[in-house]
């Protein structure tokens, strides 16, 4: 709740300064695939491993001048879902975990960042960029078996993240995106592919 409250109070501030100040702000929404590295491998028996699922994000910036702009966001990868069946097996951390009743394990992770984005137009129309900065990213851990599912843990930290994209031009106030990020959760990686629309005012 607070990383909603945050984010929305960073809109209201941003567009009031970009109005008082003359500079233009933006805000913008993201929707796409997030692919969580689970470390998971060598499946046996019935097991199987989906680690995409639909991700996406909202964000709003400040331009600072023609090449920086400062952005916050909120961002959210999806699920990864490990299942299987009595007796089948899998890998991670280098051991063997076997299952002892048809379950499915679930990891899904979200995370509140900011971060200085770079770039350049290539012309009136095509603007490449790339960003880099820091998210407070949350993770839980739960599983579902016998139609009952409970949380086992959950985590939380903060981490790198960058990305690189390209931003359309379709009118005065309006814009087409497409980027890639990748999001630091401890020693595992999560990669965001998004395209959406943004909103200069």
């Amino acid at each position: 709740m607070k990383k909603y409250i945050l984010f929305i109070f960073f809109i209201f501030y941003s567009s009031q300064f970009a109005y008082s100040a003359d500079i233009n702000g933006y805000v913008g929404g993201n929707l796409g695939q997030g692919s969580i590295d689970t470390g998971v491998s060598a499946l046996t028996g019935t097991a199987s491993l989906d680690e995409e699922d639909l991700g996406w994000k909202i964000y709003g910036g400040v331009n600072l001048n023609e090449y920086l702009a400062i952005e916050i966001q909120y961002a959210d990868f999806g699920e990864a879902t490990l299942s299987g069946n009595v007796n089948d097996t899998f890998v991670i951390d280098n051991t063997t975990l076997q299952f002892l009743t048809t379950a499915e394990l679930i990891l899904d992770g979200d995370s509140f960042g900011f971060s200085g984005v770079v770039g350049y137009d290539i012309n009136e129309y095509i603007r490449p960029y790339a960003r880099l900065g820091g998210h407070l990213w949350d993770s839980t851990f739960s599983v579902a078996a016998g139609g009952l599912s409970a949380t086992i843990a959950d985590d939380d930290g903060f981490d790198i993240f960058y990305g690189f994209g390209v931003k359309i031009k379709i009118s005065e106030q309006l814009s087409a995106v497409a980027e890639y990020e990748n999001y630091g959760f401890d020693e595992d990686d999560v990669e965001l592919f998004t395209a959406g629309i943004q909103l200069t005012f």
